[in-house]
Order: C-alpha cells, then sequence, then structure tokens
C-alpha cells in the first residue's frame, strides 16, 4: 500500500473510535506509556484495518454487526453510545446463535481493539464482558475460557507458524489474550499452563508491566 492510500484510508477513519473512547464507558486514571508516538499511529491504523476487515467480512458472510467502522451508517450514528447500541445483538438472536458463531462475534466486535488505546486495560475488559453481547453470552454459557482459549491457540498457529503473516489476526490474537488474563470469569478456568501462553502476548506483558497481573 503506498502512502497516499494509507492517508486517504486514515482521512475516513471514524475518529470517535480512537481519540473517543468515553472517560465515563473506560475509566483512564494513568498517563500512556506503551511506546507513545508509536503506539497512537498503529492505533489509527489498527482501526482504520478494522473497518476495512469487517467490511470484508460483511461482503463474504453474514455477520452479527449491520454496522462497522468506515460504512455510511456507522458514521452517521455519530456518538459513541450510539455505536454501542448499534451494535447489539437481540437476545433472541444470541439464543439462535452456536458457541463458534459467538466467537467469531467477539472477534468482528467493532470495539474489540479499544484495548489498545486505553490506559485501563482491566477496566476495558471489563467494559468489553458487558457490552459485547457475544461475550456475555459464552460467559454465561461457560464456554468462554475454553473456546477463546482455542481461537487464541489457532489464530497464534496462523500468525506465527504457519508463515502466512496477518496483521488482523495478530490484533485480534492480542485482544483475546487480554481478555481471558484480565476477565475475571475467564481467568478463574485457566490452568498455569493457559496463563503462561497469554504471557508470550506482547500486550500481556506490557500491561503486566503497567498494572500487575492481578484480575479486576
Amino acid at each position: 500500500m503506498n502512502g497516499k492510500a494509507i492517508l486517504d484510508m486514515m482521512g475516513d477513519l471514524d475518529p470517535c473510535i480512537v481519540l473517543d473512547a468515553e472517560p465515563d464507558i473506560v475509566n483512564r486514571k494513568k498517563p500512556v506509556n506503551w511506546k507513545i508516538v508509536g503506539a497512537v499511529a498503529a492505533g489509527v491504523l489498527v482501526f482504520s484495518c478494522v473497518g476495512i476487515g469487517i467490511r470484508q467480512i460483511a461482503k463474504a458472510k453474514k455477520t452479527a454487526y449491520t454496522v462497522y467502522p468506515g460504512n455510511s451508517e456507522w458514521n452517521a450514528l455519530g456518538d459513541v453510545e450510539s455505536k454501542v447500541a448499534a451494535c447489539r445483538i437481540p437476545e433472541e438472536e444470541l439464543q439462535e446463535m452456536t458457541d463458534e458463531d459467538l466467537v467469531e462475534a467477539v472477534l468482528e466486535y467493532p470495539f474489540l481493539l479499544d484495548l489498545f488505546t486505553v490506559d485501563d486495560v482491566r477496566a476495558c475488559v471489563k467494559w468489553q464482558a458487558e457490552n459485547c453481547d457475544a461475550l456475555r453470552e459464552l460467559i454465561r454459557r461457560g464456554t468462554a475460557t475454553e473456546l477463546l482459549l482455542a481461537k487464541v491457540k489457532e489464530l497464534y498457529i496462523d500468525v506465527h507458524v504457519e508463515g502466512s503473516y496477518d496483521f488482523m489476526k495478530e490484533q485480534r490474537h492480542d485482544a483475546l489474550c487480554l481478555i481471558l488474563f484480565y476477565a475475571p470469569e475467564c481467568r478463574k478456568d485457566l490452568t498455569e499452563e493457559d496463563i503462561d501462553l497469554l504471557k508470550r502476548s506482547s500486550m500481556v506483558k506490557e500491561t503486566i508491566e503497567m498494572c500487575g497481573d492481578e484480575t479486576v
């Protein structure tokens, strides 16, 4: 991708996701310490890629979400609260979704990668568990830890072993690692071996350095 294409892509990015994650939604108490300049630039690119990735998925199959970053409906929603509300999955649909459908919906959740743009990761994990209906349903079913850990291992192989590096797969891998590591409902079912596996994620390592490894 050339420089102009990247600038054009970033120009279309909805700034509210990157810059307006609402202090009331995610408590920010500590100054950013994650290689500040690079992290901000990477965060902009991450969310631009999220929009592209979800648009590609939406063209290929039906997804749990009718709006996503970058489409006209998303931009028209305006504030973050409206966008969060638009990403809700009706209860009757949740009940009909398989565990595999729910895992995919967690991966596609438009706010998943907010985990990389906040100071208080543990508070953001708590917010994800409360507001991402697919994640909430997996936790309710008692299958969240098992299924998300299996997806982490699958994505790790895709990114690191098979030699077919995919930026979005790496981002989703790291986001799931953070959720498993810091969500009490998931952490309680992890073995020591599982925890050691999650600590290999660069994002988990950096978060431990900032926040420690306790759950919320």
